[in-house]
């Protein structure tokens, strides 16, 4: 089995106005948390994506890891919603999970549950084998901090555990999940931070030729690629078998460098940082207005699939 890669040039006619992805660590002070409000936070009642595993201890995981995590959440600083209206909430159209989102339909759904942040997961388990062929059980949890404010992925993490039989495989991962989620909490409220104190972007931009509706004015020809290397498909990836897009929107600048990346399709396993290092990458033939060279603000869409051999 590989992997193929899709690029495309799209516009579209939505206009997001979000920040960027971040990327945010150290920020782990108390006292700067203790300046903002208390976090409300979601656990969302875990996926199971795939459970081999015959032993009764096995069965239900998703649930077990999902309260695991619920109970690792309450601490300074962090408000939980009651899990009767979480539930009530994921009972409803507003509740539809979705692992590769657009940055609107991530917002919908933490304005749906109420909460700053909230947490996305995905279980797998079941027996493997090394390459001694000795057998053993693994157990994954993916998952996904998600911001309500931007819908952006504050973080992705595989949490990933093995023992050579399903019972001690369980405990350890509900120890590992318990460490993992509260591990982010300092995370969360860091990136809080930096979203309220930050800079006010007041200063004035260049002009940029807004392309995103699909309309290419008169005399307006687009840019022309002189290079443009794919992102590469990273390990997480592969050992998970995502399919995802990513989609972006960047700005063409008429120096020949592209500007202001946001990712606005998100899909975790590392891939959003391997879109924006392949367009960093990038060279191209300036758009140009009446032969002039301008920037232009654009949306690509990154494709990543498997295809059998």
């Amino acid at each position: 089995m590989k992997y193929i890669f899709r690029f495309s040039f799209v516009l579209v006619t939505t206009l997001f106005l979000v920040l960027p992805m971040c990327r945010l660590n150290g920020l782990t002070e108390s006292a700067q948390a203790q300046t903002l409000p208390p976090l409300t936070i979601v656990v969302v009642p875990f996926q199971l994506v795939r459970n081999d595993e015959t032993s009764p201890k096995a069965v239900d995981l998703e649930k077990q890891l999902t309260t695991v995590a619920n109970e690792a959440l309450p601490g300074a600083g962090v408000e939980l919603i009651p899990a009767s209206l979480v539930q009530a909430v994921m009972a409803t159209e507003a509740g539809t999970l979705n692992f590769n989102p657009r940055l609107d339909e991530a917002r919908a759904l933490g304005a749906a549950l109420g909460c700053d942040f909230y947490l996305l997961g995905r279980v797998s388990a079941g027996p493997k084998s090394g390459a001694d062929r000795t057998s053993y059980h693994e157990i994954r949890l993916d998952v996904f901090w998600v911001d309500t404010r931007t819908g952006a992925l504050v973080k992705w993490e595989a949490v990933t555990v093995t023992a050579p039989t399903v019972e001690p495989a369980v405990t350890q991962i509900c120890e590992t999940v318990r460490k993992a989620v509260a591990g982010a909490i300092p995370l969360l409220q860091g990136y809080r931070k930096e979203q309220t104190t930050g800079g006010t972007g007041s200063a004035i931009e260049p002009e940029v030729l807004d392309l995103r509706s699909g309309q290419i004015p008169t005399g307006v020809a687009i840019p022309v690629f002189t290079k443009r290397p794919r992102p590469e498909l990273t390990e997480a990836a592969k050992d998970a078998q995502i399919e995802a897009t990513v989609e972006t929107e960047l700005v063409f600048g008429a120096d020949g460098k592209t500007d202001r990346v946001q990712v606005v399709r998100w899909a975790g396993y590392g891939l959003e940082d391997a879109v924006q290092k392949a367009i960093a990458g990038y060279g191209f033939n300036p758009a140009t207005r009446d032969g002039k060279p301008v920037s232009v603000r654009v949306l690509v869409d990154y494709h990543f699939r498997r295809v059998t051999e």
